[in-house]
This record gives structure tokens, sequence and C-alpha cells, in this order.
């Protein structure tokens, strides 16, 4: 009798070591690691949100692109930003993640830090982790320097011109947003708009372009190409002003991207000046980290 239920326990063992074996081949593992950490400072004005305004006009948003092994946006339990004591716990929709491009968040999480001194965010460390739903974590950890800059230079925040006191001696500017004194839609289809900004900051910026409902139809062409020489048409190629002194922008129909083909120049009732940082990478390319958006002017 012993021996005949020894039997059966192996025969029970043997099938349930099948049945371990059979699903760990239908279900593997599934595990990703983060590769590349993307980030954008931004300093947006009150009217970029039509009357809805948040507290801090400074945030702080992330891209992460990943490799490892092909992943749904159903296998994404939840993706956690940690910075200092603040946790951000951040669900994905189908906006905010690409399997093709194997981008996370894609820049859609505007992330806003310390709201005892608001219209500020920190810089330095931020540590990431995506959660899949079989229980893996890919983390990693990041620094964000400041704007114009590739390291902290010691500075722990930056601030933008809304604050209303003297910041802590640790804090740091950002990049100001642009003072439009005038434009309009002209002759031969052409718009002209002058602006200026006092910031040593400022390296290349362009034109966002709004219809009259207040929707952003379009962009123009940067101020400054690629590689650092100054486009055509920002003060004729001549300069880009970073010492308070007018700039004065013209564009046509050639300089213009629509998002839908539909519109036309007949549609532009008003504009933002989006300005960039960009020196630290001069040379190479151009790219940036931190922006700004000026009010939206409405042309008569």
């Amino acid at each position: 009798m012993k021996k005949k239920f020894t039997l059966i326990a192996l025969v029970i063992l043997a099938a349930v070591g099948t049945l371990f074996f059979i699903a760990c081949r239908q279900t593997p593992e599934k595990e990703i690691e983060i590769t590349v950490v993307d980030w954008l400072i931004e300093n947006i004005d009150q009217s970029f949100w039509g009357g809805d305004a948040p507290a801090s006009y400074c945030f702080i948003d992330f891209n992460l692109q990943y490799t490892g092994s092909p992943i749904e946006l159903a296998d994404i339990e939840k993706v956690y930003i940690k910075k200092d004591d603040v946790m951000w716990d951040i669900s994905l929709d189908a906006n905010s993640f690409s399997a093709e491009d194997h981008l996370i968040l894609s820049h859609l999480e505007r992330l806003t830090y310390n709201l005892y001194i608001p219209h500020s965010i920190a810089i330095g460390t931020y540590n990431f982790e995506v959660k899949l739903t079989n229980g893996y974590s890919a983390v990693t950890s990041f620094t964000v320097p400041a704007p114009g800059s590739t390291t902290t230079q010691g500075f722990t925040h930056v601030y933008t011109e809304d604050l209303s006191f003297s910041p802590p001696s640790a804090y740091t500017p950002m990049l100001k947003r642009a003072i439009i004194s005038g434009g309009g839609v002209y002759s031969e289809d052409t718009i002209t708009v002058n602006f200026s900004s006092a910031d040593n900051l400022l390296y290349s910026g362009r034109l966002l372009l709004y219809s009259a409902a207040g929707d952003m139809i379009g962009i123009s062409d940067v101020f400054r190409n690629y590689y650092g020489p100054i486009n055509a048409i920002c003060n004729s190629g001549n300069a880009l002003y970073n010492n308070g002194a007018n700039n004065q922008i013209n564009v046509n129909a050639a300089n213009i991207s629509f998002f839908d083909s539909s519109n036309t120049m007949d549609d532009i009732a008003g504009c933002s000046i989006f300005l960039t940082d960009g020196a630290q990478y001069a040379g190479t390319s151009y790219i940036y980290n931190c922006c700004s958006y000026s009010a939206i002017y409405s042309f008569d």
C-alpha cells in the first residue's frame, strides 16, 4: 500500500511539473530597460490655459525610451517619478505610450513640484520606475541640469518671473517669456511680430499661431537654424537679440507649418512667442531643454 501511495505522489508531482513547464513557456516574463531620459522645463503664460490656469506656471515633463521585451500599454501598471520627498504615480494612456517607438510618457505629463514656492520646479536627481503588470520594474535615475547648462551648477530649483518674492539662493531663473509689442497680418500675406527678451538664456524660438477660436493651428520656422545661423525670418537674419532690444519676425506661408492642411494664412488670428535655450549644445544641433510661452497676442 505504501508503494502505491508513493507511485501516485510521483505521478502527481510529474503532472504538476509538466503543467508548470507549459505555463512558463506560454507566459514568458517581460522585462524592459530604460535607456534614455529626455526632459523639458516649461514656463507657460496663464493665457495658454484659456482661463483655467494652474497655481504654478513652471512645469517639468519627461520622455522615457526603453529597450527589451515587446510590451503593450496593458503591460504597464504604473510609472513612478520621485524627487526628494515628492512622488508622482502616473497611469498611461494611448497618447503617452508608443510600442512602435519604444516611448513612455511622451512629454505629455506636465508636473508641478513645490506649491509652497509656486512657479518653481526642482532640478537635480530624479528617480524613475516603470512597473509592469507581471511585477517587474525598470528603474533608473537622471540628473536634470540648470537652464542653459549641462550641469546643475549647484542649484536645486528654477523659478519663473511670476515669483513675487526673492527666492532662496539655491534657486536659479528660468528662461523668461517674451514680451510682444505688436503684430499682425500685412500686405502680401506676411505676418510681422515684434517682441523683446532680456534674457541671456535665449537661443532660439518660433511663432505659435492661433485661430480666432483660440486653437493652435500651426508653427513658424525656428528663429535660429539648427546649426547656429540666424534664420532670415528673424531680424532679416542679422541677430536674435536677448538684451531687451526689439526683434522683428516676418513670416509668410512658406515659413509656416499648419497642423491641418486645410488651414491657410487667412485662419491666423494671433500668436504666441515660443522661446528656448540651447546654447549649451551649440555647434552640434539645435536641442533645447527649457522653453517659455508668451501671452497670446491677438492680431487686429
